[in-house]
């Protein structure tokens, strides 16, 4: 017992609580928003708090407000926050099921108060009451293991402690050893009026930390949310950016075919009418009926034979071209001997423009890894540009040399010709020539430089055009160590 404060000024002091705290929480966690849930809470916990108010108010107020309302009271609260808790768990509210009971709960109060029996109202309103926060407690500890939420967990155990308090009153009336009036100053009593202000405080403190530890989930989920649609932005971003560059690199592909198809159709179509030329030439004298000169007719027919070897270097230049264009696995490559290369590609080339080719090693490699048949086409078409443009009396060398830093071995193709590399040239590749009669030898040697720089790409390797002092122009072709610049097939082997 507690002399100093008395019964009645405890339960008031009970129900003040739990009314006070209901509106902090309706305040504390509205904020303005949409929160059904947390209204009917709010709502529940003020009518508990105004009903223990009207209990204590005794005798101050009329019995009806201070008994069968007051209880009325109670019991719509039960239902209330049974409502809530299942609002805030996504639950079906049953608001119709919870208003039949809460209806039929007052109404068995009602009739049992009209009696006239204080023992019977006490135990059948504490057994309610009991009734009714069991339920509350049962959806809190659910609310609780499914947030999951530790307030949950305590809001369910003091409704459970206030269940036992009440159940512990009722057996206390029921036994005799307590008198049934509502204010008796009896131990029973004290308790259930402590547990209630226990559950005033920890009840909708609890529930007021379970709402936070909800919100703190959703701005969990919000956040991954959040995270997981800047990933998918970010992916398809990425998808549109290489599907972007995928076909910026097909119409690229598809230009410089185009652009090569029409190289590839000069190249083809003017030889071939050179050559039906010399050899028509060639046949007239034959079948002249005068004996033409023996000399004559052998330079008709050294100028045709001249004419199929540019024909067959044509023809190269177009498989070469072709399979280039279509090719889509690995390069092939195989350890070369550089002295078999070098006498390959001057047995390729004419026997007067053989003899003004000179050979210079300036080192003692002997093999490298390379595709011998596109670098012997490199360095031929290479060495026809020289004398196409280098005029009369240009002499040409072959260098083989080696590169330190970074290692590479060097095929140099330099000559004392007229030619002097153009902006465009000096990067390796060639201005696109528009198709037209005049401009044979142009396109010839712009598709001979192209395919000389794809030749290049395969092997990593760089074509570099530069001045030839004191005159002239020299090519280039350089092959990099794979051990220094990744798995570029162009090993040096000394």
């Amino acid at each position: 017992m507690l002399p100093s404060i008395s019964a009645p000024a405890l339960t008031l002091l009970s129900g003040a609580i739990y009314a006070l705290l209901s509106i902090t929480v309706w305040v504390t966690v509205r904020r303005g928003r949409s929160t059904p849930h947390v209204d009917l809470w709010s709502a529940g916990s003020m009518c508990l708090g105004i009903g223990v108010m009207l209990i204590a108010a005794r005798p101050a107020v009329p019995w009806w407000v201070s008994v069968p309302l007051a209880n009325a009271l109670m019991l719509c609260s039960h239902a209330l926050r049974v409502a809530g808790l299942r609002q805030g768990l996504g639950l079906p509210v049953h608001g119709r099921r919870l208003a039949a009971l809460c209806a039929g709960a007052i109404a068995l109060f009602v009739a049992v108060a009209e009696q006239g029996d204080t023992t019977l109202r006490v135990l059948v309103g504490l057994l309610l009451s009991a009734g009714g926060t069991a339920l509350v407690a049962q959806h809190a500890l659910r609310a609780g293991r499914q947030l999951p939420s530790r307030s949950g967990l305590v809001l369910s155990g003091v409704e459970w402690l206030l269940v036992v308090a009440m159940l512990y009153r009722a057996q206390s009336v029921l036994a005799g050893e307590s008198p049934a009036e509502p204010m008796a100053d009896v131990p029973s009593f004290w308790l259930l009026v402590v547990v209630l202000i226990a559950a005033a405080l920890y009840g909708n403190l609890a529930y007021l930390g379970m709402e936070f530890d909800r919100l703190g989930e959703a701005e969990l989920r919000a956040r991954r949310d959040q995270l997981a649609e800047a990933a998918r932005r970010e992916a398809a971003e990425r998808s549109a950016t290489e599907l972007r560059q995928a076909i910026e690199q097909r119409d690229q592909l598809a230009t410089e075919r185009d652009q090569l198809l029409q190289m590839l159709a000069h190249e083809i179509r003017q030889p071939l009418h050179n050559a039906s030329g010399a050899l028509q030439a060639a046949a007239l004298l034959v079948q002249a009926p005068r004996p033409a000169d023996t000399a004559e007719v052998s330079g008709r027919l050294r100028r045709a034979q001249a004419v199929l070897g540019d024909v067959r270097s044509v023809l190269d230049n177009t498989l070469a071209a072709a399979l280039m264009l279509t090719r889509r696995d690995a390069l092939v490559v195989q350890d070369v001997d550089l002295h078999l290369l070098a006498h390959l590609v001057l047995g390729d080339m004419p026997e007067a423009q053989r003899a003004r080719i000179r050979v210079d090693w300036l080192t003692p490699l002997r093999s490298a890894e390379l595709e011998p048949g596109m670098v012997r086409l490199a360095l031929r078409n290479l060495l026809r540009n020289a004398f196409e443009h280098g005029g009369p009396d240009v002499q040409v060398t072959l260098r083989i040399e080696e590169q330190e830093a970074p290692p590479a071995v060097v095929l140099t193709v330099a000559d004392t010709g007229d030619g002097r590399p153009g902006p465009q040239l000096e990067e390796g590749g060639a201005p696109p020539v528009p198709p037209h009669a005049g401009a044979p030898a142009l396109v010839r040697r712009g598709l001979g430089l192209v395919i000389v720089r794809r030749v290049m790409a395969l092997h990593h390797g760089q074509l570099v055009l530069a001045p030839n002092m004191p005159r002239g122009l020299q090519a280039r072709l350089v092959f990099p160590d794979p051990s220094e610049n990744g798995p570029a097939p162009a090993a040096l082997r000394p």
